[in-house]
């Protein structure tokens, strides 16, 4: 592992290295398709408050985690709350990417915290 981290200092192992290369690869492969999407949205008055390196991000998240996000959405309903696969994986990715503070306007809106 030492040896490899010289060359490649923001990842632990080459297995990381490959992992990222293959996201931004699916990234730059979508990125038109997603940019179109995103365009409608903010047009249709959605995601206004969401920039697009966050939506792209968001999309290729959905892409790796689909099942996690379906686990753990499904608990969450389980438990009595009712969510959506599309709000769920927002929350998941917030979450996963520090950014828990944007959550607080969600659950103002209708969400009971977990």
């Amino acid at each position: 592992m030492d040896k490899f981290r010289p060359q490649f200092p923001n990842f632990s192992s080459a297995k990381e290295f490959e992992e990222a290369q293959e996201l931004s690869k699916y990234s730059k492969k979508h990125e038109k398709k997603w940019l179109e999407e995103y365009v409608i949205l903010i047009r249709n008055g959605k995601y206004w408050d969401v920039d697009f390196l966050d939506y792209k991000c968001h999309k290729v998240f959905v892409s790796k985690y689909a099942d996690d996000i379906n686990y753990y959405r499904d608990d969450f309903i389980n438990s009595g709350g009712t969510i959506s696969f599309e709000d769920a994986s927002w929350g998941l990715y917030y979450i996963a990417t520090g950014q828990e503070y944007k959550l607080e306007n969600e659950f103002q809106d209708g969400y009971a915290k977990a």
